[in-house]
């Protein structure tokens, strides 16, 4: 595995993991604060953290299905953020939030330098199974 794809995956799961943390603070601000965080809010946040796992296994893996998912998620994840940030419904809420738009970008920069490399790793596979002429 390229020293890149290391940093990418490893981004993933840091990001997947703070995401699984931010539940339980999202369902206390549910039913603690005035500024409640919707129920669908709290599931979307579980959501996009498995999926972010799961992207990050398939990266390991130099899936090209993972590179697109870990894209969306990371996406929805940003927007997500974004929204908790301009809710403001707790001080940890809001510190996470802003850990994982931050985080956000950088996947999407490591994102963008791993795409090609995983166009070139493919491209040599092909070229060393096809057959050669002679």
């Amino acid at each position: 595995m390229t020293p890149l794809r290391r940093a990418t995956v490893a981004t993933l799961i840091v990001l997947g993991v703070a995401d699984i943390v931010g539940v339980p603070f999202m369902v206390a601000a549910n039913h603690a604060t005035a500024n409640a965080v919707p129920g669908a809010a709290v599931v979307a946040g579980g959501i996009i953290a498995a999926l972010t796992l799961v992207g990050a296994g398939g990266l390991v893996r130099a899936g090209r299905w993972a590179w697109w998912l870990s894209l969306i998620v990371r996406i929805l994840d940003f927007v997500s953020s974004g929204l908790g940030l301009g809710n403001h419904p707790t001080a940890a809420l809001t510190a996470g939030g802003a850990f994982c738009a931050i985080g956000s970008v950088v996947a999407f920069v490591l994102l963008a330098r791993l795409r090609r490399d995983l166009r070139a790793g493919q491209e040599r596979r092909v070229e060393e199974a096809a057959p050669t002429r002679v």
